[in-house]
């Protein structure tokens, strides 16, 4: 509040002799040991990474990448097909452990780290989701012949339809 009970300019500058707030006396003590300018604790400065250590991560970062891009477009193949999936899965997760294994040896950390180990986790979800298939796989092999042969919007509603009837009956046979 002003002098007339009204409220004051809040960026206009501070009349001289005015004391300034406890933020910024902090801000302008001068550092001392272990203090950075403007910081309140300052880490240890990172290492720079070789620039021909991080080209020879390349290769391995590329076949890892193409290794889960083919998994993703296997795991919506038909069915026989699908299952090379699980075989790239596999051979993702191997290459993503080799090549996080490098990374960390090269002393690359960040967002590189965390892209390896989420394209990790993405392989073996994709993996496991494609191996899901197994039990049902007479059930999924009907429903793709059906759709296939299918050639009116209400036969593909009707395979559909059977197929979500197959899923119950094997559900209800697990149950009983």
């Amino acid at each position: 509040m002003g002098d007339n009970g009204r409220m004051g300019n809040p960026y206009a500058p501070k009349p001289p002799g005015t004391p300034a707030p406890a933020e910024d006396q902090e801000r302008r003590r001068p550092p001392g040991p272990g203090r950075a300018p403007g910081r309140g604790r300052e880490r240890a400065p990172r290492e720079q990474v070789d620039p021909e250590v991080l080209r020879g991560l390349t290769r391995p970062l590329m076949v890892f990448t193409l290794l889960l891009l083919a998994c993703l477009l296997l795991s919506s193949a038909p069915l026989p097909w699908r299952m090379g999936g699980v075989a790239l899965a596999v051979a993702a997760l191997v290459t993503g452990a080799m090549t996080l294994r490098r990374v960390w040896r090269a002393k690359v950390r960040g967002a590189l780290v965390a892209a390896v180990v989420a394209g990790m986790a993405v392989s073996v979800t994709l993996g496991l989701a494609t191996l899901a298939v197994i039990p049902v796989w007479d059930i999924e092999m009907a429903r793709q012949t059906c759709m296939s042969e299918a050639i009116t919007h209400s036969a593909r509603a009707g395979c559909l339809a059977d197929y979500k009837d197959s899923l119950e009956e094997y559900q209800d046979s697990l149950t009983r």
